[in-house]
């Protein structure tokens, strides 16, 4: 049985072969066999220490507001909480998202930043908001409905079918930015965050990136540094799709190109384009380093990045922005920016669902900090105590999954409510228009449908009958 639970993260896959290879790289750069890095890289120290530093300095979070960097620092909160289980991590990601709701948000959507040279809105930084309220939903299940609405809220009028995503609107999306036409990249980003987030609620919405999506990847093109990062990144939460192998294999030759050694080619960077190639900075470095570690290739050359924008010093005012350092502590600690797929640990049992909905199951015992590898979800083992996991074949996609005392409970893409009990899956019930499977209370377990009718397990789990119970009864219940 399932007694205790954690919502955690599994990382990118890191195949023999390709640590090998990373062995070869570092070798020929005449380092330190001790030095090799395993990657995803997974450094909550040194993100501690650079949070530290940050606030001394008022760089960040006690900032003015900025939206892109907000994301990438609420992601970091949230991969700290799931590796330390610091409550302070949590407290802390709420904070910012109230200030962020406070100082930037729009009656629909988000302004790009607090200073008065970022006004309008950009669709990739709300990409990245909503993805990281996706992360703090793991934490936080209320956050799942707010990703949604906005989302509901803001494409519309970012949409201009068929032809793609506007760049960037005006503050009150009624119109496109002037001198700002169709995003190159921000439909393939929209495509994936929406399917990770809500893939029923948001069908709709999917189905119009999709069209698009389907209709130009094969003519993808991007030289730019950050963009290509951002890029590996979308290509890894489904890689077996044609348009994320093209985009993956593109990128990765186009950054090949742009890389940069330094004298001693212990140390290198990406340039900003191919035809700039001294021209460097650190914050879109980190977010190529994240692509890379995403797809676990060229990991040598995170390495390298890492080491030579440690001590950096451009000389600019990107020297003390929040942008860079944020996204420094990205590169050092991705956690959760590496498919969110959340695994639920018992005494007896391990259940993980894929990013593709199938469930498998593992009965050998309880696990720690390891990692899995699993199809569908691009994970690999690093120091496993156990990797065998079994396929269960279920006739439907699982939407989402909650553990209880005594069993675990889990939700259909069909919202078909089923028990899984020593091996034994079972539907309960069909509850029409479900929102919300609730974060489990002691007892009972309260479930929420979109018309407004409240129900309620018996005895801790869903083993029972689910009874409709008078709205009355949900009064002060948290969902």
């Amino acid at each position: 049985m399932i007694s205790s639970v954690k919502s955690l993260t599994v990382y990118g896959e890191n195949t023999q072969q390709q640590q090998n290879t990373a062995k070869d790289n570092i070798s020929n750069n005449n380092l330190d066999q001790s030095s090799i890095e395993r990657f995803p890289l997974r450094d909550a120290e040194f993100v501690e220490e650079k949070l530290e530093f940050m606030r001394k300095q008022k760089i960040w979070p006690n900032c003015k507001r900025y939206l892109w960097t907000d994301a990438f620092g609420l992601v970091q909160y949230c991969t700290l909480y799931h590796q330390t289980q610091n409550e302070k991590y949590k407290e802390n990601a709420e904070w910012l998202v109230r200030e962020v709701d406070r100082v930037l948000g729009r009656k629909k959507g988000y302004r790009i930043g607090e200073e008065a040279s970022r006004d309008g809105q950009y669709y990739h930084y709300l990409i990245m908001w909503v993805y990281a309220l996706h992360c703090l939903s793991s934490i936080i299940p209320e956050y799942h409905e707010k990703a949604v609405q906005i989302i509901k809220d803001i494409h519309p009028h970012f949409l201009n079918k068929p032809y793609g995503l506007y760049w960037k609107m005006v503050e009150d999306l009624s119109t496109v930015y002037p001198g700002f036409g169709i995003g190159g990249l921000d439909h393939y980003k929209g495509y994936v965050v929406y399917r990770l987030i809500d893939p029923i609620a948001l069908s709709s919405e999917i189905n119009d990136l999709r069209e698009i999506v389907e209709r130009k990847y094969r003519g993808f093109s991007c030289t730019q540094d950050l963009g290509l990062g951002m890029m590996l990144w979308s290509s890894h939460f489904f890689p077996n799709e044609e348009w994320s192998k093209k985009i993956r294999n593109e990128a990765l030759r186009q950054l090949e190109d742009m890389w940069v050694s330094e004298d001693d080619s212990r140390k290198g960077y990406f340039c900003r384009h191919p035809m700039s190639r001294n021209v460097k900075f650190s914050f879109t470095n980190f977010g190529v380093s994240l692509g890379l570690q995403c797809v676990n290739e060229l990991t040598d050359k995170v390495t390298q990045l890492n080491e030579l924008f440690k001590d950096y010093q451009s000389g600019t005012e990107y020297d003390v922005k929040a942008i860079t350092h944020v996204m420094e502590t990205t590169s050092h600690n991705p956690g959760m920016f590496i498919d969110v797929t959340k695994f639920y640990e018992g005494n007896e049992l391990l259940l993980i669902v894929n990013n593709n909905g199938e469930l498998y199951v593992n009965g050998r015992g309880e696990i720690y900090n390891e990692y899995f590898a699993i199809p569908g979800m691009n994970r690999s083992s690093k120091e496993a105590k156990f990797s065998q996991f079994t396929k269960l074949d279920i006739p439907f996609k699982v939407k989402r999954i909650r553990c209880l005392p005594n069993s675990s409970v889990l939700l259909s893409t069909t919202n078909d409510l089923y028990t899984f009990n020593d091996g034994t899956l079972e539907r309960v019930k069909t509850i029409p228009n479900i929102k919300i499977n609730s974060s489990y209370f002691d007892t009972p377990i309260y479930l929420v449908s979109e018309d407004g009718n409240c129900y309620k397990s018996e005895y801790h789990t869903l083993d029972f009958s689910i009874a409709m119970v008078h709205s009355n009864d949900c009064k002060g219940i948290k969902l």
